[in-house]
């Protein structure tokens, strides 16, 4: 085999390599399974109450199930849904639940759920629950699309999802 050859077919491979490796940093997220209590687990029973009549359009509608994907920054994706199951002016109440991180399987990561509490800032959803200084807090506000742009945030850590209403 010439050397030319091998040379060329060493590049070639090495091209191919670094195209694939792009395009697979480069796609999008894969999308939350379409019936939500399927990509991350559930209480049995979620009430959502229709929202208090006082409050903001865009603070209202943030009542109900909300689902999406946690965008970690470094390619990995978590599942969420968020019940906002109760919203005044005084106060939210929710259940904030994760699924299988694939990157870091049980027993280290288990799935759940926990009901939080929380208030409105504004026309922002506010969920806080631990112990400061490491206190978690999630947070939810209304897109202009209808989405939900929420956060997460735990010490240090922190990741962004576009969550969509399911219910």
């Amino acid at each position: 085999m010439p050397r030319s050859w091998t040379i060329g077919a060493l590049a070639a491979l090495f091209v191919f390599v670094a195209l694939a490796f792009f395009y697979r940093t480069r796609t999008a997220p894969p999308r939350p399974r379409s019936d939500w209590k399927a990509s991350t687990p559930f209480p049995d029973e979620v009430r959502v109450e229709p929202p208090a009549p006082n409050l903001p359009p865009k603070a209202a509608a943030l009542s109900g199930i909300w689902q999406g994907l946690w965008d970690l920054g470094d390619g990995r994706y978590l599942p969420t849904t968020v019940a906002i199951e109760r919203v005044t002016p005084a106060r939210v109440s929710a259940v904030y639940s994760w699924g299988t991180a694939p990157w870091n399987p049980p027993p280290s990561m288990e799935p759940g759920w926990l009901r939080v509490p929380g208030k409105l800032e504004g026309e922002t959803a506010v969920l806080r629950w631990g112990s400061p200084p490491e206190d978690f807090r999630v947070t939810l506000t209304l897109k202009e699309d209808g989405r939900a742009f929420a956060e997460y945030s735990w010490t240090s850590y922190h990741a962004t999802a576009l969550l969509e209403k399911v219910r």
